[in-house]
């Protein structure tokens, strides 16, 4: 039997793609003339191959047995391979196409930021150069003030000087007084002294003056013998009289001197008191004059600092002006830079956008050249699941989220739903047969996705990745959710970013992508193989791993489930789940595949996931 040369066709398709995508690499990488150009030059000669391939792929009757050939019942590795290859660009696309509206979205705010940061700026310099000049009236005030207070420490520092003369003066006085009211004292003991002799000589007088009037008694009685002595006897007497006479007046004197002490001691006594009091208020106002002059010199200090400050405050002032200033014509530079950002960001928005529409086109083709690629000669895919009348579904044995989940030894969730939408489709029951993930040995997923037989299963819809490496050995129906690695840590765990990974445990499911990528991309993390997911949750909530990083599902699930999880907006990869078919598929058995996808997915993904389905 013949067949038809395609091989050589492929290798042109997968440059024509390549020269597409250089197109739009150019078209972000360069200016806006090498742009148009690159998307023009590319674009031209990218569809002159694929209308080659396609008129090539169309000429009927020219056969050539080649042992390179490949037989038109099974869809050849190249078509496989260029099929996964087109659906990740066209989600890199849409991708590109939703980073930048979000990014267009952020740079209008920031310009408008920009643009309102430049006049707050404008004001906020206007009122600093205000302040400034505010600084410096006020640190001129405060000069003037210390300088008011240096007088007023003058003159305090004279009035201590004279209270303390004052002070000097009233002691003094106090002195003086002490040593009057001594002088008074003594005064007054001697008058009480003479007041004593005077007492005396009055008893004197008295005994004189009665011996006189004796002596002349004895003289009468003498007669005429005693006359003399009777003379002598009368002088005597009269001297005593006049003694006592003026003893009296000396007492007199004396009492007058005694009393008039007495009243000048009394009124020396008052004098020292109020002198004494004056003492004491002289000392307080002393006192409260040195409080005075020492918080005047506290004062001065206090200004004298507040005048240091006041200029470092004016400079301060001064030097924040002029920074606000080289901020706001910084502010008015990025803000034309995100002007010309923006600009430039929504004319790759418009490049990505062709993009994604030509990819779109690319992909009418390449399902065109599969239906025509592997016509089937005899049964087909589908002719042998009727002749069965079932259709065998693959399963992962362990739940795997609201994907699939087994009860009563039966499987529920989006993924069994998806396989018994084919089976009514295709006119047969679904039977699901469960598989281990194994570690590559025959009748395991890992053992199928690497090249063991595919001879278990018709199918196999478990939440298989479509990497590059597992199409050599399987083919892939078209993708029915839009996946990839996503990472998730307990929120108290601070982590934000995959920056913040660094030296942090991280669990992955051993054997699969994500074990990988975590390799790859973290290489400065700690990667903890678990053999299955059900165990990640539990390690994560006793923190015996401080991250997970698997398929984007189940993180999001676990998320729903616990708000006490949070997902790294940063994806590790962007990835799709597809049907796993076999390697010899036919054309007609994989087109029926994904029409079947792409009519039940959206609501299917709605019932079992909660999402809008694509």
């Amino acid at each position: 039997m013949g067949v038809v040369s395609l091989k050589g066709s492929w290798r042109y398709l997968g440059a024509a793609l390549i020269l597409q995508t250089a197109g739009f690499v150019l078209s972000i990488k360069g200016t806006i003339d090498i742009r148009n150009q690159g998307i023009m030059a590319a674009t031209t000669l990218g569809w002159t191959v694929l209308w080659w391939v396609a008129a090539s792929r169309r000429e009927g009757g020219k056969r050539i047995d080649r042992p390179d050939m490949v037989s038109s019942e099974s869809l050849p590795r190249e078509v496989r391979t260029l099929e996964g290859v087109q659906e990740d660009m066209s989600t890199a696309a849409g991708d590109c196409v939703a980073s930048l509206a979000r990014v267009l979205e952020h740079t209008g705010s920031l310009s408008a930021s920009a643009r309102e940061g430049k006049a707050l700026a404008a004001r906020v310099e206007e009122e600093l150069q205000g302040g400034a000049e505010e600084a410096r009236n006020a640190s001129a005030a405060v000069r003037r003030a210390a300088e008011q207070n240096a007088l007023i420490e003058r003159e305090a520092r004279e009035d201590r000087e004279l209270v303390q003369g004052v002070v000097e003066g009233v002691e003094g006085v106090d002195e003086a007084a002490g040593r009057v009211a001594l002088s008074v004292e003594e005064i007054r003991r001697v008058s009480g002294d003479i007041a004593g002799t005077v007492d005396r000589i009055r008893n004197l007088a008295k005994q004189t003056h009665l011996l006189a009037l004796n002596a002349s008694i004895e003289a009468a009685r003498a007669g005429d013998a005693g006359r003399g002595f009777s003379v002598v006897a009368e002088e005597v007497g009269k001297l005593a009289s006049r003694s006592q006479a003026a003893a009296g007046s000396i007492g007199e004197l004396a009492e007058a001197i005694g009393s008039m002490g007495e009243e000048a001691q009394s009124r020396i006594g008052e004098a020292r008191r109020r002198v004494q009091e004056a003492q004491a208020r002289t000392n307080r106002t002393r006192e409260s004059i040195e409080r005075v002059h020492g918080a005047v010199l506290q004062t001065l200090g206090d200004l004298e600092d507040a005048v240091l400050r006041s200029d470092q405050q004016a400079q301060g002032a001064e030097r924040m002006t002029d920074l606000v200033g080289r901020m706001a014509r910084g502010s008015l530079e990025q803000g034309e830079r995100l002007v010309r950002v923006d600009a430039t960001l929504r004319d790759q928005q418009g490049a990505v956008q062709t993009l994604g529409e030509r990819l779109e086109i690319l992909r009418r083709e390449v399902a065109s050249l599969v239906r025509g690629a592997g016509k089937a000669a005899g049964e087909g895919f589908l002719g042998r699941i009727r002749r069965r009348g079932a259709l065998r579904v693959g399963l992962e044995d362990r739940n795997w989220g609201r994907f699939v989940f087994w009860e009563g030894g039966r499987p529920r969730g989006y993924e069994p739903a998806l396989a018994e939408a084919l089976a009514r489709e295709a006119g047969v029951a679904a039977v699901f047969i469960p598989l281990p993930w194994g570690r590559g040995e025959g009748g395991s997923l890992s053992g199928i996705l690497s090249g063991q037989p595919f001879d278990v299963c018709d199918v196999i819809l478990s939440g298989i990745t479509k990497l590059p490496e597992r199409m050599a050995h399987v083919a892939f129906s078209r993708s029915y959710y839009p996946s990839g690695q996503r990472v998730a840590a307990l929120r108290e765990k601070g982590i934000d970013a995959l920056a913040d990974l660094e030296g942090r445990k991280v669990a992955v499911v051993r054997g699969e992508s994500g074990e990988e990528e975590v390799r790859r991309r973290l290489p400065r993390c700690v990667s903890c193989p678990y053999d299955h997911w059900d165990r990640i949750p539990q390690a994560l909530r006793s923190q015996e791993v401080d991250a997970a990083a698997v398929d984007a599902p189940l993180l999001l699930e676990l998320c729903r489930e616990d708000p006490a999880f949070a997902l790294l907006e940063a994806p590790l990869t962007r990835e799709h789940y597809g049907i796993a078919l076999p390697p010899d598929v036919d054309g007609e058995g994989k087109e029926f595949v994904d029409r079947v996808l792409e009519r039940v997915c959206p609501s299917l993904r709605r019932e079992w996931l909660g999402e809008e389905g694509v």
